[in-house]
């Protein structure tokens, strides 16, 4: 500050004390740039960079499965392709299964529901039943690709493979009997709704 800005400085303070006015207190200096902030830096822009230069991204909430390789979890695509029945099942929480066991003749679970009332079911010369479906973890097509090889109802807990051998309904029996994962839920006659699907 200059001799001559000083000494206006004290001239303008005794003017003021002397009408009773206070002084006008110094002023707070801005952030770095002009009086209105310009060239201040905003905190997202202040955010910690990672090594390369670049902000680090947020981590994701879902897991990724390594190319592939079927997920952890057996919700993903689920493609009803063989057994005659083209569809997409609404999965009905009141029909649960467990215990799966899959072997090469054919598998086993535990019925922890029972069929739900309202779904309809196939008219066989055993009674009424519902749909055995069967997947294997298609890796080209990323999803789950299957579709019916047998009527099932409550009393039963296990099916064998001898639809899919035999290429029932169009069935690959190679693609399923080679594939890394297979996996098995139950559905109502038209293809409406569906069980949990569990995977080996």
């Amino acid at each position: 500050m200059s001799v001559w800005t000083k000494l206006r400085r004290r001239i303008l303070d005794a003017v003021l004390s002397a009408l009773g006015l206070a002084p006008e207190e110094p002023r707070a200096a801005a952030p770095e740039g002009d009086c209105y902030g310009v060239g201040w830096e905003s905190p997202a822009a202040a955010a910690p960079q990672s090594p390369d230069g670049e902000a680090p991204s947020a981590p994701s909430s879902a897991a990724e499965s390594p190319d592939g390789e079927a997920p952890s979890s057996p919700i993903a695509p689920i493609l009803f392709k063989f057994g005659g029945v083209k569809a997409d099942p609404a999965e009905d929480a009141r029909c649960r299964i467990s215990g799966l066991k899959i072997g090469s003749t054919g598998l086993s679970f535990h019925w922890d529901g029972g069929i739900p009332a309202g779904w309809k079911r196939g008219a066989t010369a055993k009674g009424p039943m519902v749909l055995a479906c069967a997947f294997y973890w298609d890796e080209r097509a990323g999803a789950w690709t299957g579709g019916k090889f047998d009527w099932i109802d409550e009393s039963r807990t296990t099916r064998d493979f001898a639809n899919i051998r035999e290429g029932y309904g169009g069935w690959d029996a190679a693609a399923f009997f080679a594939a890394p994962r297979r996996a098995f839920c139950v559905a109502s006659a038209d293809g409406k709704y569906r069980s949990n699907l569990l995977s080996e």
